[in-house]
């Protein structure tokens, strides 16, 4: 686990966004792009430490739990993407429809399958960064 720093920019319910203190560090990651960092490049976290708004606080990323999730869903992604485009093919060539296309359909369905999973996932809070301290102003 790696601590970095950051200031809450916003609270919604038990989630806070917070900026990180360095914001170029993060493109130097090799996560960044999967990052669950927005836009704004705030990144939503669990507010175990119940901090406030505009706060400076102390987080913890789990480089290694980041790193598995990832291979993980692009192994899942790549497994149902061939499932549907093999499932389409077969269809196709048992129904006499044009195989190419019920193919690509098929890998196109599955891969949003893909998606919905993995949004519906993506809210389970244990896998989000966790705020675990507040920086007392000096």
């Amino acid at each position: 686990m790696k601590k970095e720093e950051g200031i809450i920019t916003r609270i919604e319910g038990k989630f806070a966004y917070v900026k990180p203190s360095d914001p170029a560090l993060c493109k130097k990651c090799s996560l960044s792009a999967l990052c669950a960092m927005n836009s704004s490049q705030e990144i939503k976290m669990i507010n175990i430490a119940g901090a406030k708004e505009k706060d400076s606080v102390i987080f913890d990323l789990d480089f290694d739990e980041l790193n598995t999730r990832f291979i993980k869903f692009l192994t899942f992604a790549l497994f149902m993407l061939l499932a549907g485009l093999l499932i389409g093919y077969v269809i196709g060539q048992k129904t006499g429809i044009q195989k190419e296309v019920l193919s690509v359909m098929g890998g196109g369905l599955f891969l949003f399958f893909v998606y919905l999973i993995y949004n519906n996932k993506e809210k389970d809070e244990k896998k989000l960064p966790k705020i675990v301290e507040i920086q007392k102003e000096e």
